[in-house]
């Protein structure tokens, strides 16, 4: 996932609009979907879905940044990263942190 750019659709727009309005904005689930044009519980879904997608550029984003910090690409990081964390555990071994 973290490969891929994270573009947002027009839908996902709104998604994450709707998250704003009720994180930042205050806003009631009423007045989301008034301003959206659609139901309350589409509303409610609106920012549930929201949500989803600000935590998935987040992981995206994170997992991008700890890629950069060894210098590896994103697909040698995904295999390379977690190996390092099993190695950790080994009691008699020692990994040296960067």
């Amino acid at each position: 996932m973290a490969k891929r750019f994270l573009s947002y659709s027009p839908l996902s727009t709104r998604k994450l609009a709707a998250l704003s309005m009720r994180e930042e904005d205050g806003k009631t689930f009423s007045e989301i979907g008034k301003a959206f044009g659609v139901s309350v519980t589409r509303a409610r879904q609106f920012v549930k879905e929201g949500v989803r997608i600000r935590q998935r550029y987040e992981e995206a984003e994170a997992e991008r940044i700890e890629s950069h910090r060894f210098g590896l690409k994103v697909y040698e990081a995904k295999v390379l990263l977690p190996l390092l964390e099993i190695l950790k555990e080994i009691p008699t071994l020692k990994v040296k942190n960067s």
